[in-house]
């Protein structure tokens, strides 16, 4: 194999042909390495820090029924209740602030919903 020396690449630049490749190589790397970069940061974020978050979502929290409940009537169905972001970082071991970033994220991207006074997964 036959590798070119920086003399001839310099050579080849200097030419039109070698000049349109550049810039069209350069072109390319402006429009597409921002998204590509982007997304590859979002992909991380989910995969180490919102991805944990999203699964305590997934497990729903009900309150109990009310106690002294007799069996005649109509029973009684369970309220979900929404996880707060101060239980969420005390069951994960992570700041408040982190968890709020998370949870944000998440909304954006449609896997969260608000419900009552907090969120819960769609």
């Amino acid at each position: 194999m036959h590798w070119l020396t920086w003399h001839q690449i310099v050579d080849f630049v200097t030419t039109w042909q070698g000049l349109t490749l550049t810039i069209a190589g350069v072109v390319a790397a402006i429009y597409y390495g921002p998204r590509r970069m982007l997304e590859t940061w979002d992909w991380y974020w989910d995969r180490f820090r919102d991805g944990e978050v999203l699964i305590i979502f997934h497990r729903r929290k009900f309150m109990p029924p009310p106690s002294g409940q007799s069996n005649f009537g109509p029973a009684h169905t369970p309220i979900e209740i929404p996880y707060t972001a101060a239980e969420i970082a005390g069951m994960l071991g992570r700041s408040k602030k982190s968890v709020v970033g998370s949870i944000k994220r998440l909304w954006r991207r449609g896997k969260l919903e608000m419900y009552g006074s907090g969120w819960r997964a769609k």
